[in-house]
């Protein structure tokens, strides 16, 4: 099948291209039995004008790149979405890009969108000091981090307060009972990765509690070594009461190696995770876990980077939203028995007729 041209148009209409082309932009003025004849030929034909042909003379392609170093995170998949439908009101729709936590591969992604002349970019950056993130700035292509920003920072980053949401974590296992409470962190190359440990030592140190460094794990931020840095763990002469995992991969892989080795939630060891997802709920015990408002995050970053669009923002600005710690019954037995009441008082009335 040939596709239609605006030389198809001309031809149909009986009018030149440059007055299709002027019918179609609204770039001169022509008359209103101009224009109709010109709308009625673009129907008949089914003509779309070219989206790269408008961006080479208007300079805008309305898209933006987004770049996330795993888009199965459950967490990524949540914030993708809302940028995606925040960008599609505004005219714009977003490429998405997985760099699998690559730096080279970041790079290569990053030099491909550009090329293909994105009006913007959002990323979640793999390294917090990255130094050819520079190349953007200088290229002059608006830029906007989500999750994670750099040290220091020089672009706008829309966040969560890491420190705030585990200190709050830290100390509500302490306040149930918890002296020796192991941490498991992401790769040392993310800020989220320092702001969490952060968070951690501050709590212990609120309760004059000390800081074991053989309890603190640096991980890969997956499900792998979710897993493995767990099993570590429990190979300890002296284990501690609970754990605090760094984000929802690594829960999950915890969560695995908790189960093979036949560790009881609550009983033997209390778990929080960072990051909520759709089967923390439904896990056998309801997982507590910190809640990142991940829809405000990716609206909030598309409003940032259509302030540097529309030329209302030129100075870089940290965005830090507070994280909610969500207690449901991991933690402890009283936990997760005040936890089955509030959740029966907020079902329907009619499922809780059943349940009586």
């Amino acid at each position: 099948m040939k596709r239609t041209t605006i030389r198809d148009v001309a031809r149909l209409s009986g009018f030149s291209s440059a007055t299709v082309s002027h019918v179609i932009n609204g770039t001169r003025f022509v008359s209103e039995e101009t224009r109709l004849r010109v709308l009625q030929a673009i129907e008949t034909l089914h003509y779309r004008p070219s989206a790269l042909a408008r961006s080479l003379s208007t300079n805008v392609t309305h898209s933006i790149g987004v770049i996330v170093s795993d888009i199965t995170n459950p967490f990524f998949t949540s914030v993708v979405r809302a940028i995606s439908d925040a960008a599609l009101q505004r005219g714009y729709l977003i490429t998405v890009c997985n760099t699998d936590a690559d730096v080279d591969q970041e790079r290569k992604i990053i030099d491909n969108l550009l090329a293909k002349r994105v009006d913007g970019l959002i990323i979640a950056p793999i390294d917090s000091d990255a130094e050819h993130f520079g190349e953007i700035m200088r290229h002059g292509t608006p830029l906007v981090f989500i999750d994670r920003g750099l040290s220091p920072s020089l672009v706008s980053t829309v966040c969560v307060d890491n420190r705030l949401g585990t200190r709050q974590a830290i100390e509500h296992l302490i306040l149930d009972g918890h002296r020796d409470i192991a941490m498991i962190l992401g790769r040392r190359t993310l800020k989220t990765s320092d702001e969490r440990y952060a968070g951690y030592c501050d709590a212990l140190k609120a309760h004059s509690l000390p800081l074991r460094e053989r309890w603190v794990r640096w991980s890969n931020s997956h499900i792998s070594g979710g897993f493995k840095t767990t099993r570590d763990i429990l190979g300890l002469s002296r284990r501690p009461s609970a754990i605090f995992v760094g984000n929802n991969m690594m829960t999950l892989g915890s969560l695995h190696a908790l189960q093979q080795a036949g560790i009881r939630i609550p009983d033997d060891l209390a778990v929080i995770g960072f990051d909520d997802h759709d089967w923390a709920p439904i896990f056998t015990p309801p997982l507590s876990v910190v809640r990142q408002p991940t829809n405000e995050i990716g609206l909030l970053a598309v409003e940032v980077l259509f302030r540097y669009l529309d030329g209302h923002s030129t100075e870089p600005e940290t965005i830090r939203l507070v994280p909610e710690l969500v207690v449901r019954g991991s933690c402890s037995s009283a936990c997760l028995e005040s936890y089955k009441p509030a959740q029966l008082a907020n079902q329907p009335d009619a499922t809780r007729e059943r349940r009586n």
